[in-house]
């Protein structure tokens, strides 16, 4: 039974620590989607890196680099991602870096889904597929850099 709760208070805290920034895209415009592959590894403290795309709505296409780190994870897993990009009113409030809350377990594979905001409101509604194991109970911080455009 006391598992039971301790999933629930995790769950609950998860939510509140994403709900703001749901909150903040719900009724905004779509800017562009964002694409990206990583990889994720971590006893207490992990790390996770991988490279990927942003195409804007005009049609236009640039490289990434994801870098995050996470407070609260144990293990190993291979991440792809795809998401929606709010509130991007120019190109230059898109890198940088983007936090959020959340909680899960992968064991084999995985969905997850999470929301992401940085600190010009830009927000990044993600969702994933993860191959692995591994635990997070974490606190992230993601920081995304933008490269050259793709023609």
């Amino acid at each position: 039974m006391n598992q039971v709760r301790m999933a629930v208070v995790i769950a609950s805290l998860a939510l509140l620590a994403v709900a703001p920034y749901a909150v903040s895209a719900q009724n905004a415009k779509p800017a562009g989607t964002i694409r990206f592959s990583a990889k994720s590894i971590g006893f207490i403290v992990g790390a996770e890196w991988g490279k990927g795309s942003l195409t804007l709505n005009n049609g236009k296409r640039y490289n990434i680099r994801i870098r995050m780190f996470r407070v609260g994870m144990a293990g190993i897993e291979s991440i792809d991602a795809t998401g929606t990009v709010f509130n991007l009113k120019k190109l230059a409030d898109f890198g940088g870096r983007y936090v959020s809350g959340s909680a899960g377990i992968t064991i084999g594979g995985g969905i997850a889904g999470e929301t992401m905001k940085n600190s010009r409101n830009v927000v990044i509604k993600l969702r994933s597929t993860q191959i692995g194991v591994a635990a997070k109970i974490a606190s992230s911080g993601i920081t995304i850099t933008l490269g050259a455009e793709q023609y």
